[in-house]
């Protein structure tokens, strides 16, 4: 994980409502990352689970932020505004990534031009069996033509998308005041 006073590459930025069940799970699949150049920002949006103290386990090895319950995309727009990496991954308190998912991402990120990243998601049941491949796939296109800097044919949600930094602000995705996710770097603490 990276130093306190040098900035991450990647934050992943965990949103976290009465997810006390599954938080820990989620958090551990970015501590054992292959990729560890990260820092995990998670927020608390007001949980009246046990929540908090999952996450209170885990000391400086995460950034908890607590916030009243505002809904998932204030917790995302307040995780993305306290974050510090150049790339930003959401994973929701209920998921998982693979050992090498951010590896694979960056690894993508950086050899194609482009502002995010849009990876894959599977369903799986309790004891970690695949359910579904196409979990997130929707078979409609978006009503506009830049949606997340691509001609996607697939909506994917948050959690699919690992976006750099500048993205937030220069293409605007998720504006600060709009009814999306994220808030643009010029609005970061």
């Amino acid at each position: 994980m990276s130093a306190d006073n040098v900035a991450p590459v990647v934050s992943v930025v965990i949103p976290c409502f009465n997810a006390e069940r599954w938080l820990a799970q989620a958090v551990e699949s970015v501590l054992a990352q292959s990729f560890q150049d990260v820092e995990i920002v998670v927020v608390n949006d007001g949980s009246t689970d046990r929540s908090r103290e999952v996450a209170e386990r885990y000391g400086d090895r995460i950034t908890l932020i607590d916030q009243p319950n505002r809904g998932v995309s204030a917790a995302r727009r307040e995780g993305v505004r306290r974050s510090r990496g150049q790339f930003i991954k959401f994973l929701d308190a209920d998921d998982l990534l693979p050992a090498d998912a951010l590896a694979a991402l960056l690894e993508v990120a950086r050899s194609h031009p482009g502002e995010a990243v849009l990876g894959h998601a599977v369903a799986v049941n309790e004891v970690g069996r695949f359910v579904d491949e196409r979990m997130y796939s929707l078979p409609f296109r978006p009503p506009h033509d830049d949606y997340v800097a691509h001609q996607s044919t697939e909506l994917k949600p948050p959690a699919c998308m690992t976006a750099k930094d500048e993205a937030w602000s220069e293409r605007g995705f998720w504006a600060w005041n709009g009814p999306g996710c994220a808030a643009s770097s010029s609005e970061r603490a």
